[in-house]
């Protein structure tokens, strides 16, 4: 088991990450946290990459899809991927 002190969270990512206690949406969070929508996709992508949270689109499966060819030739595709808020960060650096 790991301690939540072991992971070095902000406050606003603990304070997250204690609301998911059910399966929630950007929305809800928002009203329960008061966070902008921005932080909380953020938020939501850095504690799933921790493994500490599960989103509907996994990060796993945007970064494969965005590196394939079809993806990589049509920039309007590849600019809505990167948009995702699941998307992570180093996917996002590798494909611009």
């Amino acid at each position: 088991m790991i301690a939540l002190s072991d992971l070095a969270l902000s406050a606003e990512e603990g304070f997250v990450l204690s609301r998911l206690d059910e399966p929630l949406g950007r929305d809800e969070l928002m009203s329960l946290t008061g966070l902008p929508g921005e932080r909380i996709d953020n938020i939501l992508a850095f504690l799933e990459d921790k493994g500490l949270a599960i989103s509907d689109t996994p990060s796993m499966l945007l970064a494969h899809v965005s590196r394939q060819p079809l993806v990589q030739r049509d920039s309007q595709l590849r600019n809505l991927l990167h948009r995702h808020p699941n998307m992570p960060a180093e996917a996002k650096r590798r494909g611009k």
